[in-house]
C-alpha cells in the first residue's frame, strides 16, 4: 500500500501540472460545460458496471464547492491578475486546509515554506495592480470552497462510492459552467475548433476525470492537507515542462524555490517515526483550474 499513495500523488501532480499545455486553445464559454460532461462519463460506466451507488446531495455539493465554483471563480480572476498570482495564492490550500481541519498545527511552519517556495518560484510573474485585489479576493473564495470540499469530502465520501460521486459531480459542475456560458457576457463570435476537441477531449479524461478519481482516492487515505499539497507538485511540474516548451532560463530564484518547495513536500510526508522516508499515514476515516500556470520566462 506504501508505494501506492506516492504513486498517486505524484501522478495527480503531473496530470494537474500539465494542464496548461492543454488550456491554451481554449477560448470559448462553453467550454467548461463541454469538458464536464465529457469526464462525467468514465465514472458514470464504472458506476454502471459495479452499480456501487452514492447520495446525490452529498455529491451535488461536492460538485459545486470542488469543481464549479473554484472553476468560475479562478477564471473570473484570471481578469484581474497574472497566473502566477493566481498559482503562489493556490499554493495557500494545505495551509487554510489544515487551519479549518484543527489538525497538527506543528505542521504550519512547513506549509508556509511550502507557500513561500513556490512564491519564490514564480516570483518574476508576480506583479499586482489596483484592480488586482478583486481577483486576489475571487481566489481566496476560490480557496474557501476547496477547503470546504476537501474535509466534506473526508466525511461524507467512501471509496467504493468515488465513481458514482465523481459522475453527479461533473453534472453538477456542468450544469455551473453551462448557467455561466449563458448569462457572463461574451464574444458572440467565439467557438470550438476542430484543433481544440483532441485537448478539450484529453482535458476531460486525464486531467478532470482521472486526476480527480486519484485525487479523491488519495483524500481518502492520507491526511486532507497532505493531498491539497499535490498543488505544489502540479506547479513544480509547470515549471519544468514550461521552461522545455519555451526554451527558458531558470533563475537562481525559481531554483531555490523549487528546492524549497520539494523539501517541503518530503517533510510534510515523512514518516513520525523519524525514519525520513516518503511515507505517508493510512487513516481510519471513514466516509478534492485546477490547474497551475506556467510561470513567466525571460527568453535568452
Amino acid at each position: 500500500m506504501r508505494w501506492r499513495i506516492p504513486t498517486a500523488y505524484l501522478s495527480v501532480g503531473l496530470l494537474w501540472g500539465s494542464s496548461w499545455l492543454l488550456a491554451s486553445s481554449f477560448q470559448s464559454p462553453w467550454v467548461g460545460a463541454l469538458i464536464f460532461c465529457l469526464a462525467a462519463v468514465p465514472p458514470a460506466i464504472v458506476f454502471a458496471v459495479k452499480r456501487q451507488r452514492t447520495r446525490i446531495v452529498p455529491s451535488a455539493i461536492l460538485g459545486a464547492a470542488m469543481i464549479g465554483f473554484p472553476w468560475i471563480l479562478n477564471l473570473l480572476a484570471a481578469n484581474y491578475v497574472s497566473s502566477s498570482i493566481v498559482a503562489v495564492i493556490g499554493a495557500m490550500l494545505p495551509l487554510l486546509t489544515l487551519l479549518a481541519s484543527g489538525e497538527d498545527a506543528s505542521r504550519i511552519p512547513i506549509l508556509v515554506a511550502g507557500v513561500g517556495g513556490v512564491a519564490l518560484m514564480l516570483s518574476q510573474g508576480l506583479s499586482i495592480s489596483s484592480s488586482g485585489i478583486a481577483g486576489i479576493l475571487l481566489i481566496l473564495l476560490s480557496l474557501f470552497w476547496n477547503t470546504f470540499a476537501l474535509i466534506y469530502a473526508r466525511r461524507r465520501l467512501s471509496t467504493r462510492e468515488i465513481p458514482a460521486s465523481l459522475a453527479v459531480q461533473f453534472l453538477t459542475a456542468a450544469a455551473i459552467a453551462g448557467s455561466y456560458g449563458l448569462l457572463a457576457p461574451h464574444d458572440p463570435h467565439t467557438s470550438f475548433s476542430a484543433l481544440a476537441l483532441p485537448m478539450i477531449v484529453a482535458t476531460a479524461l486525464l486531467v478532470q476525470s482521472l486526476g480527480m478519481a486519484i485525487y479523491y482516492w488519495l483524500l481518502l487515505r492520507v491526511e486532507s492537507w497532505q493531498a491539497a499539497s499535490v498543488q505544489w507538485v502540479a506547479i513544480l511540474v509547470s515549471v519544468v515542462e514550461s521552461a522545455i516548451a519555451f526554451h527558458g532560463r531558470p533563475s537562481s530564484e525559481m531554483y531555490a524555490g523549487a528546492a524549497l518547495t520539494l523539501a517541503a513536500i518530503l517533510w510534510l510526508f515523512r514518516s513520525r517515526n523519524g525514519s525520513g522516508s516518503l511515507t505517508l499515514e493510512i487513516t481510519s476515516a471513514t466516509f478534492p483550474e485546477r490547474g497551475a500556470s506556467h510561470p513567466h520566462y525571460d527568453q535568452k
